[in-house]
């Protein structure tokens, strides 16, 4: 896979110049050094097409300080040979220019109150001063007691206003901040750090294997990464020139292309004191600029939005590339895993991973099971050590040592993943290969369509990007160049699976074309027409002076009277005879209230009332709440699916409604259209969203 990283200040750049993961902070004097020793390590290497606009070659390598020092000029945006400016970066106020605006705002409003005046009207004077209040104000109500503002912006305001400012802060705090008026801080992105990381079984494979093999194999993935990079360099390495916004539009401008540097890390960060576990990963940093074809340098990919968008498609082609490659040259064999969909080596045991991922292993002693990307970051960062020192050579002993202690021979392990007797030739390609095209394209097609493991399994809308992600995904060691996988994602959009919809969002945007699926098409579909159709067919319907006198009877049973808001939705759903309702409202208004009292209104009539959530926990909720005799979402559609479904259900309702996703909710109400069930859906669209690809509540409460 890929992660993308952007890089805000230097020393994220320096860390990416360090030869090994985990190494100590580097200088631009001792990092083109460190990797000549022993020959550990592997130079670093410019790649993407910009470096031609100095003169210098894409795949030649940082020599020393000076080079090193040269990708520092160029991701502070600036010429490496003349020091000029070519992109001007952007800065902001620094902290100890600012002040807090809490206190001006109250002196403003202290001062207007006095004149008899709005904020507005007391620095009418100056029009610049009307507008920075009035952001004076929005940053209070966004930021709280946290907004500050810049010394100098205050003192012009101040001054329109007719207050002194230094009573408001007091001399020493306004001076301190005054005296830095001019200070400023860089606030853009330097550039990207574009993470290619492999499945653990390659890594494991390759530390085990014999000098030789392993030597190809990491050219092998420098290989996939390189190609991989010309891809994202094709998708995101242009510009935009004039200005965006008022009704105008920046236009897309062709660039020379990226001026990057791959830095190759071969192991983990260190364990107690031992080298790290095999994990050849690459880390490639683009600077945030490239020269455009009218001459002018630019930053790029629109912000750096589209390569962001693109970082799933170029990691999922990454990988496939090096399936392809070692499938091909080596013989090694893949399997994807029924559980995280990740393909990895046949042959590798899943004991051994782990024995060689300590490091996540660390992690997650600290962070414990489902911990969120952030939390294990910080978790990362607070166990982090330094760098050991090793050599290739010791590493592999180290690591067969470990295998040994864990019980695998490293030659057995090797020759069963590539195919061959312990010693001998490896098994050479393996059959069938992508000269023959891909391996069942309708299969393929249905892969990536599939509705619970899909590209729109979680969403309803995705882009071309993520479906080029999906397929390369999806090919498994079939992908032989980033042609193949365009050639093949254009037939797949092609097929009736697939339904393209009107251009919306940023159509300058590589592959920003949008598509859903035929299947989610249809379900809204359904969706809708039962809404629309079941209005008023007297389903769950309940005569209004049953519904008052239940009603009555339960408020005497409660205790206390419902109010008018709450009446008027409990006499809507049991008068008004819709087959399918909705009830929106935000945690806390009572929703649970009100189905209380409908449930015993529907069962004074007859009607058997059951309920459903997404979840066992607001399932119930419901149960103990409201009294509604309540199971899963999930466990209505297994009944459903076994053909007993909703016989004998009067009522149905659906808590959390919004979280249920399209597909599931048309299986619903088309067993509820055929037993004649009146659904009620309570939902907030606004504050959840379905588990899958969803969306269709919020149109049938527009319906109803």
């Amino acid at each position: 896979m890929a992660m993308a990283t952007p890089i805000h200040d230097a020393s994220q750049g320096d860390y990416r110049f360090a030869q090994q993961c985990g190494a100590d902070a580097v200088t631009a004097e001792n990092v083109a050094v460190a990797y000549r020793l022993d020959g550990a390590d592997r130079p670093i290497e410019r790649v993407g097409g910009g470096w031609s606009e100095f003169g210098i070659e894409a795949g030649t390598v940082l020599e020393d300080a000076a080079d090193v020092e040269a990708m520092r000029e160029l991701l502070a945006g600036r010429d490496p040979h003349s020091g000029e400016q070519l992109v001007r970066p952007k800065v902001a106020v620094a902290p100890e220019a600012q002040l807090p605006a809490a206190a001006f705002v109250e002196a403003l409003e202290a001062a207007a109150a006095k004149r008899g005046l709005s904020l507005a009207e007391l620095v009418a004077a100056d029009p610049w001063s009307v507008k920075r209040v009035g952001r004076l104000e929005r940053g209070l109500l966004r930021d709280g007691e946290h907004h500050r503002a810049p010394v100098a912006d205050l003192s012009r305001v101040a001054a329109a206003a007719g207050i002194d400012p230094r009573r408001v802060y007091g001399l020493p705090q306004w001076k301190a901040a005054w005296d830095q008026r001019e200070a400023r801080v860089r606030t853009g992105v330097m550039g990207y750090d574009v993470t290619f990381d492999r499945p653990k079984g390659i890594s494991v494979l390759q530390g085990l294997a014999d000098p030789v093999v392993a030597a190809r194999m990491e050219e092998i993935h420098l290989e996939a990464v390189r190609e991989s990079v010309a891809a994202l360099q094709g998708w995101a390495g242009y510009g935009m020139a004039g200005h965006h916004g008022d009704g105008r539009r920046a236009q897309r401008v062709d660039t020379s292309g990226f001026v990057a540097t791959m830095t190759v890390h071969r192991t983990a960060r260190p364990v107690d004191g031992s080298p790290g576990d095999p994990h050849l990963h690459t880390h490639v940093m683009v600077a945030n600029m490239a020269r455009c074809s009218d001459g002018k340098w630019r930053t790029i990919a629109a912000g750096g939005r589209d390569l962001m968008r693109h970082v799933p498609a170029v990691g999922e082609l990454y990988r496939a590339l090096e399936r392809n490659k070692l499938r091909e040259e080596l013989g090694v064999q893949f399997e994807r895993d029924a559980v995280t969909g990740r393909w990895d080596v046949v042959g590798v045991p899943d004991t051994l991973k782990r024995t060689f991922s300590r490091r996540q292993q660390q992690i997650l002693a600290v962070t414990g099971q489902g911990a969120t990307p952030a939390q294990s970051r910080t978790a990362g960062r607070a166990t982090a050590r330094g760098k050991v020192a090793s050599t290739p050579a010791s590493e592999r002993q180290s690591w067969h040592e470990r295998a040994l202690e864990a019980g695998h021979t490293p030659a057995q392990v090797v020759a069963a993943a590539l195919g061959r007797e312990p010693g001998g030739p490896a098994a050479g390609p393996a059959p069938g290969g992508p000269d023959q095209g891909p391996p069942n394209l309708d299969a393929l097609i249905t892969a990536v369509w599939d509705p619970e493991h899909g590209v729109t399994a979680h969403a309803k809308t995705v882009t071309r990007a993520k479906v080029l992600a999906h397929v390369a995904g999806a090919l498994g060691a079939g992908l032989p160049s980033v042609a193949f996988l365009e050639a093949v994602t254009d037939r797949v959009l092609a097929d009736a699976r697939a339904v393209a919809l009107p251009e919306g969002g940023p159509a300058h945007m590589t592959n920003a074309g949008r598509y859903t699926s035929a299947d989610l098409v249809a379900a809204e579909e359904t969706i809708t027409a039962s809404a629309e159709w079941r209005l008023r067919d007297f389903s769950g319907h309940v005569h209004l002076k049953t519904s008052i006198r239940a009603e009555r009877e339960w408020e005497r049973k409660k205790g206390f009277r419902l109010s008018a808001e709450q009446r008027e939705v409990v006499h809507r759903l049991t008068f008004v005879p819709h087959g399918i309702d909705t009830v929106v409202g935000v945690a806390g208004a009572g929703k649970t209230t009100i189905m209380s009292a409908t449930r015993a209104i529907w069962e004074s009539a007859g009607h058997k009332v059951e309920g459903a959530a997404t979840s066992a926990v607001a399932a119930a909720g419901l149960r103990a709440e409201a009294g509604i005799d309540s199971g899963t979402v999930a466990s209505l559609l297994r009944r459903i699916e076994t053909g007993r479904g909703l016989d004998g259900v009067g009522v149905l309702v659906l808590d959390e409604a919004a979280t249920v996703d399209d597909r599931a909710l048309a299986a619903i109400v088309t067993e509820a259209a055929r037993t004649k069930t009146k659904i009620v859906a309570i939902g907030d669209p606004m504050q959840a969203r379905a588990v899958g690809a969803g969306g269709a509540f919020a149109r049938v409460h527009e319906i109803v």
